[in-house]
């Protein structure tokens, strides 16, 4: 899970154990969001997300659901970085 997880340290390109690249930087913007520590973690996330996404996505429409998604994910790694 360590290669998902968004370090902040690691997009300081200049520092040792940084992401050699951009494009290696870009999984753990959007793998943060699929992989979790912990099971318990998991199952919580997923029992919300099975409790609210149906009607979110009933309401915005399948696209626009899924752009709010990865948007939201990829704030929340921009304000955590």
């Amino acid at each position: 899970f360590d290669q998902f997880a968004i370090v902040p340290a690691r997009f300081d390109f200049g520092a040792p154990g940084a992401y050699p690249d951009l494009t290696s930087a870009l999984l753990p913007i959007f793998g943060h969001v699929f992989f979790h520590y912990g099971i318990f973690h998991l199952l919580m996330n997923g029992m919300a997300y099975v409790q609210v996404a149906p009607y979110l996505s009933a309401r915005l429409g399948d696209a626009r659901f899924l752009a709010v998604f990865f948007i939201s994910a990829l704030g929340g790694a921009i304000a955590f970085i």
